[in-house]
């Protein structure tokens, strides 16, 4: 996303993606000014986090990237709001899964499915890892 060029375009990506179905995650980047648009001005976090809050009842699993301890890159229940995933944000160098708290892909809070493909493996095991999707 860019600030004041394309940010009022959110919610209808969000409807349209809702629109496919409306447990896809979406993972939203914002970007920071640099080469020929280094003289704009950095995106505005709270603005920002105004689009995506109005654009996450459509979509429960949208995620918010480049933003250093920002709560939008954990997995929450759509239901409670209880964060089942917990990852730690290194902004543009990636992030990290800190935590998986949804034993059997449900909310331990209310029991709430989270549709959740594949196989939590450690990141140093090497092991075939198979994608199905959960219904």
């Amino acid at each position: 996303m860019i600030e004041d060029v394309n940010h009022h375009e959110l919610s209808d990506i969000a409807r349209f993606i809702h629109d496919i179905r409306p447990d896809i995650p979406w993972h939203v980047f914002r970007l920071l000014p640099e080469h020929h648009m280094k003289e704009s001005f950095y995106p505005n976090i709270n603005r920002m986090d105004r689009a995506l809050e109005t654009s996450r009842k459509l979509l429960p699993y949208i995620y918010f990237h480049n933003f250093v301890g920002s709560r939008w890159v954990n997995t929450q229940c759509p239901n409670c709001g209880n964060t089942v995933i917990k990852r730690f944000s290194l902004g543009c160098s990636g992030d990290r899964l800190d935590e998986f708290l949804a034993p059997d892909n449900t909310c331990p809070e209310c029991g709430t499915a989270i549709p959740i493909l594949g196989t939590r493996v450690a990141w140093n095991e090497k092991q075939f890892v198979s994608w199905e999707a959960v219904s």
